[in-house]
Parts: structure tokens; C-alpha cells; sequence
């Protein structure tokens, strides 16, 4: 094998230079890999080329990082795994020792940072996003199909009542339909709606429990607070008033649902994927439920209570019949949310 003794024959410091190319040398320049191998011969080997680069650059004494571990490598069940170390000491006192060139052992550290988890959003979502789109072009299919039915509604709803017939029986049954796609609709806006509450407010429940679950349980509450509300409105209803002011009632109350759920659709959109805070929506929120409520008041007052003594009545069944119910859905909500934490 060829000796690496280039050093003796191709110095490389200033020091050893002549004094007239010292007197040429402004400031020494910095020594690099390039320039030590640029001045070796066109034929010197790869050893050399090693052996020139090392002399040039001489090692330093590696040290441990604070935190690195040392210890022997775990195997399954937290046990050493003995193969595994005589593996290493084989590589480090056998095959390390005859290499001509150095190679530096990378301290054994562990997989990475803890760092803070991503949350989850309702825009990555294909299953939310789906949904949410579905929910819109039915929307809009049925407001086209009742257009003529919503605005002869509209038209009524700052007239006096009075006996007239059903504006139902004149509409298709697929139309019908679309009602009870409203009321679901209204149900699953709730639900997203209250998502972003939970993740403002209850940050347990939040991590804790699957997203799914939360809708889930806020679609199926909402839901039955709907169909409780239409019973319990037709029953009490029926047994107080006339048929025709029942019947006017419960077409006000479903463009009341209707009302609820189309003003809360860009409301949920702002939350889902223009990153508006839960906070910030809270106000909007209650401002479209306190105008549809307040409407609703007037409506059931034309409707029921338009006598002298009628706003004295009008206060017990409004209260009974809208407020109680709204406070024990906004209730039911939040314990079954926090009672969700205990089931996982």
C-alpha cells in the first residue's frame, strides 16, 4: 500500500512559505475539503486524499448532547435486548477500529419532541364538508319548490288571523318532505354550533370525546326538543283553540324553524371554514334566536291572544310553552356533553 506521507513533500501553511509569497499574501485565506484536494497530485488515491483531508482538519472529541441516551437498547417489554447490544459491541471494537477513515457515532436520543396536537377542524373533514354541502343544495331545492308557499306566508305573517284554509293542502307531498329535511337541517346546524361552544368552553370534552359523538348526541337531542315542541304545540293547541288557529299556528312555527335554520347556515360557515372564534359567534347567534322568538311571540299573540286581557295570557303560555323548553335543551346539552367524558 502507497504511505501517506504528502505532508512532508506538499506543505500547506503560510508559515513555511517563502518571504516572497508572503509579501503577495494580503490575508490568509480559509481552509476548505476543496482546497486541500486541489492541491494533491492528479494521481494521488483515495487513501491519501483521506489521509490530506484529516491532517487538515483534525478531530475533535465528541461529546454527549444533554439529554441523549446512553443505555443499553430496550427490546419489547421494556426488558435489554442483549442481541441487539452484541451487535454494537461487534461493530465498535471489530469493524470501527480497521476503517482508515473516521466515523463518528450518533448518541442514541428519542423519537422526537413532544410537541402540541393539531386540533381537530370541521374544514379537513370530508364527512362535516359533505354533509354541509348536502344540507345547502337541499335547502335551496326546497325554498325553490315552496317559493310561492313561503312568500303568500310572509305576506300573511303581519295580517290579522283569521279562518282560512290550509296552505298545506294545496302543496305536493314532496314538499312535505322538505319540511321534515328542515327541521333535520335546523337540528344538524345546532349541532355544529354547539361543536364550537364545547371547544370554547368545555376544552375536556373537546379532547376527550370523538367529534362524531358530540354531533351525534346534539343532532338526537335537538332533534327530539323538535318533535317534542310540534306535539306538545298541536296537543295543547287543539285542546284550547280553534282548528283553523291551529292549523295557522303550526305553519308559522315551521317558517319559524325555517327562518332559524337558514340564518344559521352562514353563522356555521363562518365557523367551520372561515377559522371565525366560537366566541365571536355567540352574539350573532342569540340576536337571530331572539328575533325569531320575539316573532313568534307577536304571531301567537295575533293568533290566540288578541282580546283585552290577552298579553296576561300570552306570558304563561309563551313561557311555558318556548322559554322552559329552550332552557332545558340548552341543560340537557351540557350535561350530556360532560357525561360523554365519563363513557369513554
Amino acid at each position: 500500500m502507497q504511505q501517506d506521507s504528502l505532508y512532508t513533500a506538499y506543505p500547506f501553511t503560510t508559515d513555511e512559505a517563502s518571504p516572497a509569497v508572503k509579501s503577495f499574501v494580503a490575508r490568509p485565506r480559509e481552509k476548505t475539503v476543496s482546497s486541500v484536494l486541489a492541491r494533491l497530485p492528479r494521481n494521488a488515491t483515495e487513501w491519501q486524499k483521506d489521509s490530506a483531508v484529516q491532517a487538515n482538519f483534525p478531530k475533535t472529541k465528541m461529546t454527549w448532547p444533554p439529554g441523549a441516551k446512553t443505555d443499553l437498547p430496550l427490546g419489547d417489554k421494556g426488558k435489554v435486548d442483549f442481541r441487539v447490544h452484541h451487535k454494537l459491541e461487534l461493530h465498535r471494537s471489530e469493524i470501527l477500529p480497521k476503517l482508515p477513515f473516521a466515523v463518528p457515532e450518533v448518541p442514541f436520543r428519542p423519537l422526537g419532541m413532544a410537541g402540541d396536537p393539531v386540533p381537530y377542524r370541521f374544514q379537513n373533514d370530508d364527512f362535516v364538508t359533505t354533509a354541509i354541502l348536502l344540507s345547502f343544495f337541499l335547502v335551496v331545492w326546497t325554498i325553490v319548490r315552496s317559493r310561492r308557499f313561503l312568500s303568500q306566508a310572509i305576506k300573511d305573517f303581519f295580517y290579522e288571523a283569521r279562518e282560512r284554509d290550509n296552505l298545506f293542502a294545496s302543496r305536493t307531498e314532496s314538499e312535505l318532505r322538505g319540511e321534515v329535511f328542515l327541521v333535520f337541517q335546523t337540528c344538524f346546524l345546532h349541532a355544529i354550533l354547539f361543536f364550537g361552544y364545547t371547544q370554547m368552553a368545555m376544552p375536556d370534552v373537546f379532547v376527550q370525546v370523538s367529534p362524531y359523538k358530540i354531533l351525534g348526541t346534539v343532532l338526537g337531542v335537538c332533534g327530539l326538543y323538535y318533535l317534542s315542541k310540534i306535539i306538545l304545540y298541536r296537543w295543547v293547541n287543539s285542546v284550547f283553540f280553534a282548528p283553523w288557529q291551529v292549523r295557522r299556528w303550526n305553519e308559522t312555527y315551521l317558517l319559524g324553524i325555517l327562518a332559524i335554520g337558514t340564518t344559521f347556515f352562514p353563522i356555521s360557515l363562518l365557523f367551520v371554514y372561515f377559522d371565525v372564534p366560537a366566541e365571536q359567534l355567540i352574539l350573532p347567534t342569540l340576536i337571530v334566536l331572539l328575533i325569531v322568538k320575539l316573532c313568534l311571540l307577536y304571531k301567537s299573540y295575533r293568533i290566540f291572544f288578541s282580546n283585552r286581557w290577552g298579553f296576561l295570557h300570552i306570558i304563561l303560555y309563551f313561557c311555558t310553552l318556548e322559554i322552559l323548553p329552550l332552557f332545558l335543551l340548552w341543560v340537557s346539552l351540557v350535561a350530556l356533553c360532560n357525561q360523554l367524558t365519563t363513557l369513554d
